[in-house]
């Protein structure tokens, strides 16, 4: 054998050696799949990349408040966020996994039943070994560990105080039916509002609330929506222009609405007030989970973390007349508005779990067809 020849033997063999040591190594474990994470190897971590992308669909102004508070407690990270409602920031992050650019470190979606599709997908990363996920109560601990719902959010009925005196307001939402309230009404949409849409799985009577919870249904249905089409009640959109729906006046009532939305409008002065109807209320999960892609994964971790701690969700409370997640806080004790909100107790809490992806497409396709008379394929 040549000299060239057992040399290039020699080599391949080194080269082969060498891939099978490889192999048969242990691959380095990810330091944030651990059991448990501490808030100072977040902050270590978070140092190092500096920023971080928030999907969201807080209203802008509230999340510019909240995300303020974070930056003031967190000076080293620049967080930029993207708002858009709930179903449609839904499809964008569909649409960055489809494509392969993961632009969302931390995703807060109002279309909360997409969650369970997500973790199934592997989209999202473990976070119940964060500091604060122990202080999360049990209906906030998303199975799997992959999300949490921090907040939960009621929908009170609010109406144009120019336009119509608290007596005259119905208490029952059957009593919008009436044909003195044709043209005066306002909902939000649930093809494009993640408010609305958790909203009228409430209000359809068609699906599950948790395990555990027995609260009655709405007793509304199809027949009630129907009887909003027929008294021409008109569908915005989002919480935004609902709102200014009633503030301009071009409706008197609105349901559907998002408790943030109507706590901000009443702050800024805007002539509108609220109440729960007899029928109650949703309690709308607001999810928050961390891109399992995510660039900035400890700043995700870390944002995440500050909005289930005792400080984030004061500071969420008192912008946005939210219920929170956690075990050890009273809402009431810190809720901006004097007229309150009701006790947690009282809110009907969806089963996220119980939803499947087909089962969102046919609710929307029923829902669409008594607000409107036309059914979204």
């Amino acid at each position: 054998m040549s000299r060239t020849k057992s040399h290039g033997k020699r080599a391949t063999l080194a080269v082969a050696a060498a891939a099978i040591a490889f192999a048969a190594a242990p691959a380095l474990a990810d330091p944030l799949s651990k059991a448990s994470l501490t808030l100072d190897e977040l902050v270590a971590g978070s140092k190092k990349e500096g920023k971080l992308v928030f999907y969201t669909s807080i209203p802008v102004k509230s999340a510019r408040v909240v995300l303020a508070k974070f930056g003031k407690k967190h000076p080293w990270l620049k967080t930029s966020f993207i708002r858009k409602g709930g179903p449609v920031l839904a499809q964008q992050f569909y649409a960055d996994k489809k494509s392969g650019v993961e632009k969302a470190d931390v995703v807060n979606s109002g279309a909360a039943e997409v969650y369970t599709d997500w973790h199934k997908q592997g989209f999202l990363a473990k976070i119940d070994n964060l500091p604060e996920w122990g202080a999360m109560r049990g209906v906030s601990q998303g199975p799997g560990g992959t999300y949490v719902s921090y907040l939960f959010v009621s929908q009170p009925m609010f109406w144009n105080t120019k336009l119509v005196k608290e007596a005259d307001v119905p208490d029952d939402l059957w009593e919008l039916a009436d044909p003195k309230w044709k043209d005066k009404l306002a909902s939000g949409n649930p093809i494009v509002g993640g408010a609305a849409m958790n909203w009228y799985s409430w209000v359809c009577d068609c699906r599950k609330q948790i395990k555990g919870s027995n609260r009655p249904p709405s007793g509304l249905g199809a027949k009630w929506m129907e009887a909003m089409r027929k008294n021409d009640m008109v569908l915005p959109g989002q919480v935004g222009p609902l709102t200014n729906t009633v503030v301009r006046g071009q409706a008197h009532i609105g349901v559907s609405q998002w408790m943030g939305s109507v706590t901000r409008a009443i702050k800024d002065g805007a002539p509108i007030d609220y109440k729960y109807p007899k029928q109650g209320t949703i309690g709308q999960h607001w999810v928050g989970a961390v891109n399992v892609k995510a660039q900035n994964p400890y700043s995700a971790r870390l944002l995440l973390n500050w909005l289930m701690s005792r400080e984030g969700q004061i500071a969420l409370i008192e912008e946005l007349g939210t219920h929170s997640g956690r075990k050890d806080i009273v809402t009431h004790e810190h809720f901006p508005l004097k007229r309150g909100a009701v006790t947690f107790d009282k809110l009907w809490i969806m089963d996220l779990e119980a939803i499947t992806a087909e089962d969102t497409r046919n609710f929307v396709s029923y829902v669409s067809k008594a607000l409107t008379g036309k059914a979204v394929k």
